[in-house]
């Protein structure tokens, strides 16, 4: 996608993996925004949380 802005609503974080910004939204608001990485690194930020959420969503479905 270079050189050029794109908004990207997603569900899954490996749509989003490879964007060079995110914005973290809740309730219409930015929470946090910055680098994939950055946000992994802060373990108690909202995309964090966020994340380990989705990961054990995800462990439930496969033993289903």
């Amino acid at each position: 996608m270079g050189d050029r802005t794109s908004i990207v609503v997603a569900h899954r974080l490996t749509t989003v993996q490879k964007c060079n910004r995110l914005a973290v939204i809740d309730n219409g608001k930015i929470v946090e925004e910055g680098k994939m990485e950055d946000l992994n690194a802060k373990s108690d930020g909202f995309f964090a949380n966020l994340k380990k959420g989705l990961s054990k969503a995800d462990k439930a479905k496969a033993t289903e």
